[in-house]
């Protein structure tokens, strides 16, 4: 597990990005509406955020006490 602060902003950009690239090419190859990207983009914000606080608040599974 790491925990620094650099390495979690690195790959946090780095997925945004990809994220980013992946919906404009849809886009311009005519694949897709901008709205249908928009949407979802939206989508994933939204499960991501879910994702993280149930992470927060889940029992340490690790088995340590």
């Amino acid at each position: 597990q790491t925990t620094s602060p650099g390495w979690r902003a690195a790959v946090a950009i780095v997925a945004v990005s990809m994220a980013l690239v992946v919906g404009f090419s849809r886009v311009y190859l005519g694949a897709h509406y901008p709205s249908d990207v928009m949407a979802s983009l939206l989508e994933a914000v939204a499960w991501s955020c879910l994702c993280i606080e149930v992470g927060r608040y889940r029992p340490d599974l690790s088995g340590e006490n």
